[in-house]
């Protein structure tokens, strides 16, 4: 490990992060964040702000689950991964009624697979009112964007697609299998809300209001997953894992891969620096649209200051780390 890059971008979290909490005002009485920087396996640096819950007063600690919102997907896509040489075949016809010969497993996992979002056609109130069943329907009877494999756009459709795939494969409901699995790793990864994990909150003139969960917030396999800040990067500990289920960056401190999710009450990141062997997790349970956490932590390790508007430069685009090029020799 570089010494003096490590040790700089300890400090750059350190005093980005001081910086960001006064900023948005945070305190041990306010909705707070878990950040864990491992390296091999060992915790590098840690830092735990805020209740887990503004009316039990429980504070956020390592084990605290967070709601991923789009964190989900690299978990959802983590069960196919594993699973893929029991998959009898890559075409999502083989399980699924849609006329889209071409769409495969493997488009849906790359957000390559065309499907229109269902977030930008459907309102709020149409949202919370679909069952996945319904709303997989709906998805398949919609005009494609492009052809299956043409292009790359990201899209919350594709991993709901993936949900229902999840249930016919399991011949269980998507959260049990979802849980089964995870629970089987001992793992703090889980679906679907419960008392005891974090609650949300959507800040609005610097004033925290808690967010009611519903499916337009969480979504299903797209979106309604939790973790612990000390579990989530787990996941990536090998380094297929980390290509695949993770998109390629180019920062300060040379290639990296990241995933971040945000909706109503969550904001997250995970980074992952091969050359300086570390894994840095972000979980918040709130956003504050005057500066979102996620934006700190990616500016840090792009190099960028807080004052630039400088998005961080990806190599590819968003999912095409998603190879997964064991699919494509699966046999109908």
């Amino acid at each position: 490990m570089k010494i003096v890059e490590y040790l700089e971008l300890i400090k750059s979290l350190r005093v980005q992060f001081d910086w960001a909490e006064k900023q948005l005002g945070l305190s041990m009485n306010s909705p707070g964040y878990a950040l864990s920087v491992i390296h091999n396996q060992h915790i590098a640096y840690e830092r735990f702000v805020g209740l887990s819950s503004l009316k039990t007063k429980k504070v956020i600690d390592s084990d605290s689950m967070f709601l991923l919102s789009s964190m989900s997907k690299p978990m959802l896509a983590n069960i196919f991964l594993e699973n893929i040489h029991s998959l009898k075949s890559s075409q999502a016809q083989h399980y699924l009624p849609t006329s889209t010969q071409d769409l495969t497993i493997a488009h849906l996992l790359k957000h390559q697979s065309g499907l229109q979002d269902y977030v930008t056609l459907l309102t709020q109130k149409e949202i919370n009112h679909c069952q996945l069943d319904d709303l997989v329907t709906k998805i398949l009877s919609w005009k494609l964007n492009f052809q299956p494999g043409m292009s790359t756009s990201f899209s919350h459709s594709g991993y709901v697609v993936l949900t229902k795939i999840l249930e016919l494969l399991s011949q269980k409901d998507h959260a049990q299998a979802f849980n089964d699995f995870y629970q089987k790793k001992g793992l703090q990864i889980a679906y679907g809300y419960k008392k005891s994990f974090v609650a949300n909150y959507e800040f609005n003139n610097d004033a925290a209001k808690r967010v009611v969960l519903n499916r337009y917030v969480t979504g299903w396999g797209d979106g309604y997953a939790y973790a612990s800040v000390s579990d989530y990067g787990k996941i990536f500990s090998n380094e297929i894992k980390m290509q695949q289920l993770l998109s390629p960056f180019l920062g300060s401190y040379g290639k990296y891969y990241m995933h971040n999710g945000s909706t109503l009450g969550s904001d997250s990141c995970i980074c992952i620096l091969p050359n300086l062997n570390l894994t840095i997790t972000l979980l918040c349970n709130f956003r504050n649209k005057k500066l979102l956490l996620s934006d700190v932590l990616l500016n840090i390790i792009d190099g960028v200051s807080q004052s630039q508007l400088k998005p961080n430069s990806p190599l590819e685009l968003p999912g095409s780390g998603l190879n997964f090029p064991s699919f494509y020799k699966l046999s109908d």
